[in-house]
């Protein structure tokens, strides 16, 4: 059984809802995995609502429950269908929310989903980001930039904080930037002294998605590369256990 002075996370990009070859996920399977996992903040990339029949049918809505009754969404894309965007589910309160434009092109609409949680229990208060970044080497750069340099100024630096999603980092230049300028380690390279491998899902040699945090303890990460997770998007989600110091 899980302490009660630890927490686990989830990140996936979940590919708006749809499976590597195009056809639609079974949400409610995929939630039931996640409740295997005792997950207690899931950060999800390229969540969707999609309009049929002058209805909204969300993701994020079929995936909240009692079990992560606060949740926050940040719309980074609109088109005639539907939206995509980052979302952060999460049992703990959420105190602050919001959703910081850092488009670096006007072609490709990003943004990062900043919430403040707090975990009642140890009265312990921690600052998310959920995060899906361009797919240019300097379009990352500006974008990175624009969330440091709002941390910076924001956020003290012997907060905890969590910078989490998919970073499209395939050249792996961001670690030794974010480590400089805000303190903030990798779980894999801290474990494992490598990013995990988490694209494509059915044969990943790319290292996209992070786990980036300060002022927690890491006591595990992981990499879900065993069936049904490689089947429902075309990446790999990532988990981490901290520890409450």
């Amino acid at each position: 059984m899980k302490k009660n002075n630890t927490f686990t996370i989830l990140t996936y990009n979940i590919h708006k809802g749809k499976t590597p070859w195009g056809t639609l996920i079974r949400l409610e399977e995929m939630k039931s995995h996640f409740i295997r996992l005792k997950t207690d903040l899931i950060f999800l990339q390229e969540t969707a609502t999609l309009y049929k029949e002058n209805k909204a049918h969300s993701i994020l809505e079929q995936f909240s429950d009692s079990l992560w009754k606060n949740f926050a969404y940040g719309k980074n894309a609109s088109y005639t269908e539907g939206d995509h965007g980052n979302a952060i589910l999460s049992q703990y309160p959420i105190l602050t929310q919001m959703n910081h434009e850092v488009s670096a092109h006007w072609i490709e609409k990003r943004g990062a989903l900043y919430n403040v949680i707090n975990i009642p229990e140890k009265d312990f208060k921690i600052n998310l980001f959920c995060v899906h970044l361009g797919l240019t080497d300097s379009w990352r750069r500006k974008q990175v930039n624009k969330i440091t340099q709002w941390v910076l100024k924001e956020i003290p630096s012997n907060e905890p904080l969590l910078i989490v999603g998919d970073f499209n980092d395939w050249n792996k230049k961001l670690s030794p930037l974010l480590l400089d300028t805000l303190n903030l380690n990798e779980a894999f390279l801290t474990l494992r002294n490598e990013h995990a491998k988490t694209y494509p899902s059915f044969f990943p040699f790319l290292c996209l998605d992070r786990i980036y945090y300060r002022g927690l303890k890491l006591l595990d990460a992981q990499c879900l590369s065993e069936d049904p997770w490689k089947q429902w998007s075309d990446h790999l989600p990532l988990t981490a256990t901290f520890e409450i110091p």
